[in-house]
C-alpha cells in the first residue's frame, strides 16, 4: 500500500508542473487575462505612489509628543495614556463635536426619509385623483412616525436577540469545550 501511494504521488508531483506550465501557457494567450495582468500592476505601481494615511488618532498623538518635546527639552516623552490625560478637555471635545455632527447628518437622513415617503404619498394620491385634507396629512404624520417608532424598536429588538443568541452559542461552546467535545 505504501508504495502505491508513494508512486501515485510521484506521478501527481510529476504531472503538476506540467499542468501549471500548460495553464499559464493557455494564460498567457488569453488577452482578458494579460489585460488583467496589466491592470494588477498599474494598480500596484499607484499604491505605491499614494502616501501612506495615517489616522487621525495616531497623528494626534504624534502632534502631543512633538509639543511635549518641544516644552520639556531632554525629558523623555510620557505614556499614551499620561498625553491623553493631559489632553482629556480635548479628546472630550472632539468627541462631543463628532457626536453632534452624527447626529446633524441623521436628522438630515431622517428628513429626507420623510420627505421622500410624502412625495410618494401625494404621488399615490395625485395618481388616483385624490386630494387629502390637512386633517388627513396630520393623521398620516402620526402615522408615519408610529411606523418609524415601531421600526426603531423592533431594531433594537432584534439587536438584542442577536446578543443574547451570540451569548448562548458562546456558552454552548464554553460547555462543549470543558467536556471535551
Amino acid at each position: 500500500m505504501k508504495r502505491r501511494t508513494l508512486r501515485l504521488s510521484l506521478i501527481v508531483g510529476l504531472a503538476a508542473p506540467s499542468a501549471l506550465f500548460s495553464a499559464n501557457a493557455v494564460q498567457a494567450d488569453n488577452p482578458s487575462w494579460a489585460e488583467q495582468q496589466a491592470r494588477n500592476l498599474e494598480l500596484t505601481r499607484q499604491n505605491r505612489q499614494r502616501p501612506a494615511v495615517v489616522a487621525p488618532e495616531v497623528a494626534q498623538f504624534e502632534k502631543w509628543k512633538q509639543e511635549w518635546m518641544q516644552q520639556h527639552p531632554n525629558e523623555p516623552a510620557p505614556t499614551t495614556g499620561k498625553l491623553e490625560h493631559v489632553h482629556e478637555a480635548e479628546i472630550n471635545a472632539n468627541l462631543n463635536a463628532r457626536y453632534a455632527q452624527m447626529w446633524q447628518a441623521r436628522q438630515a437622513d431622517l428628513k429626507q426619509n420623510y420627505q421622500r415617503a410624502k412625495q410618494n404619498q401625494e404621488r399615490a394620491l395625485t395618481a388616483q385623483h385624490v386630494t387629502w385634507t390637512p386633517q388627513q396629512w396630520q393623521n398620516w404624520d402620526r402615522e408615519y412616525d408610529q411606523q418609524m417608532r415601531q421600526t426603531a424598536n423592533d431594531y433594537l429588538e432584534n439587536v438584542r436577540q442577536s446578543g443574547e443568541f451570540a451569548r448562548d452559542q458562546a456558552q454552548e461552546q464554553q460547555r462543549h469545550k470543558d467536556q471535551g467535545y
